[in-house]
């Protein structure tokens, strides 16, 4: 995250086999060549294709030096010689450093010797390589902030990619959504009698219409916030070391880590508009269709950023999970479709305007109704008074006023553990 100019590593090839460590290597080799960095790391019994790429060797026995200095042209191999340690030819000469180095029984004289050698031969010339000063100044190097929330979404998104199952089944519950609610609705105003807007017949396709347009914001958002839940749960313990390491800010995981969801959120609100908005039979005029598609994609929005928030605040999967259906019912209880807005008694009136439910709805319902042939009297049964524009303007800042308390949460959780 920091793209530090030291590296340190204890043992990177441990578990891996013998083709994917010489690949490591190589990766770690590329880097101290191509970016110019310092790569330090211990190793044990690497092959001969390893200790090759090695610049420079430092070996230990007993927890003290035999040997320090470049592994290229064989110069370790023949210092050993030097001193009594020929290595067998065709042999690996990692294998057999680490062989004249380990400790046996009765063998302290070979390793005062060695102690001896490194002394007077190699020490005297790297005291003089290292040049002392008096004052040492440490400078922090830190990625902007830009690119610290470029690192996190690249991550976050690799690491989409690399679960596809995870992708397959939002893309399947969208499609499965989008069927049910074509099947279901589907042209339900076919039947409807312009000649006579009262008429029984036109009461049921209103009715099938206040429906589809109820259930259409509730799957919207549905989707989109249990797709988010789960995110921050999942990713605490990385995120909290990541940030104790002054890797990056709060606001900049945040913003990082949540981007890589935006383009779900969009895709698939305006896909199961495209598909369903005309085979429910809603109100064809086009402009209507493109204002359905923006309220769709700003209920996935709003739904994406309660996701957050409620993932935020609970450290716990499971009461996460729990308690989205808690919060979601209050608000479609108070969208006007199970009692009048009116008729909510006075002290719990206020709670209308903290649902995004309410907003989209009413926005939806202006949408489909205005120059529509029936179902003008709708507006007035349901209470709404606010306008298309207007619901659709409160809608969108509730949904920014979600999104800045889930980050206001993350920060008060990280300065909580601190």
């Amino acid at each position: 995250m920091t793209d530090p100019s030291l590296l340190i590593l204890d043992e990177p090839t441990s578990g891996l086999d013998s083709c994917t460590a010489t690949v490591l290597i190589g990766l770690l080799k590329n880097l101290a060549i191509n970016e110019g960095k310092t790569i330090i790391f211990t190793i044990h019994q690497p092959s001969s294709d390893i200790f090759h790429m090695f610049d420079n060797l430092m070996i230990l026995a007993k927890g003290k030096l035999i040997y320090q200095g470049p592994t290229h042209s064989h110069i370790a191999v023949e210092y050993f010689s030097s001193i009594g340690y020929q290595c067998p030819e065709y042999s690996n000469p990692a294998d057999y450093f680490i062989e004249i180095a380990h400790s046996k029984k009765n063998d302290d004289e070979k390793f005062e010797v060695m102690y001896k050698e490194y002394a007077e031969k190699i020490s005297p010339k790297i005291e003089q390589e290292v040049v002392p000063r008096k004052e040492i100044v440490f400078s922090e190097k830190a990625n902007s902030w830009l690119t610290s929330c470029a690192y996190i979404s690249k991550r976050s998104f690799m690491n989409l990619l690399r679960n596809p199952i995870l992708l397959r089944g939002r893309i399947a519950q969208t499609c499965f959504i989008t069927f049910l609610i074509c099947v279901l609705y589907f042209q339900v105003t076919e039947d409807m009698d312009v000649d006579d807007p009262l008429s029984e017949v036109n009461a049921r396709v209103i009715y099938d219409i206040n429906g589809g347009l109820f259930f259409f914001c509730i799957s919207t958002f549905m989707t989109s916030a249990m797709s988010v839940v789960l995110t921050f749960p999942t990713e605490r313990a990385v995120f909290l070391k990541e940030y104790g390491s002054n890797m990056y800010s709060v606001s900049a995981y945040y913003f990082g880590r949540s981007s890589t969801e935006i383009p779900f959120v969009l895709i698939f609100p305006i896909l199961m508009t495209c598909v369903s908005y005309y085979i429910i039979g809603f109100n064809p005029a086009v402009s209507r269709f493109f204002f359905f598609m923006l309220i769709a994609v700003f209920v996935a929005l709003a739904g994406n950023a309660m996701g957050l928030l409620i993932g935020c605040i609970f450290s716990d999967a499971k009461v996460a999970t729990n308690l989205v259906p808690v919060i979601l019912i209050p608000w479609m209880l108070f969208t006007g479709v199970y009692i009048n807005i009116n008729e909510i008694p006075g002290w719990l009136r206020w709670l209308q305007y903290t649902s995004p439910f309410r907003y989209a709805l009413e926005a939806l319902m202006w949408n489909q109704y205005e120059g529509f042939p029936i179902g003008f009297n709708q507006l007035a049964i349901y209470g709404y008074t606010l306008g298309k524009w207007l619901s659709f303007i409160l809608l969108m800042v509730l949904g920014m006023v979600i999104r800045l308390a889930a980050l206001l949460c993350l920060k008060l959780l990280v300065k909580r553990l601190e």
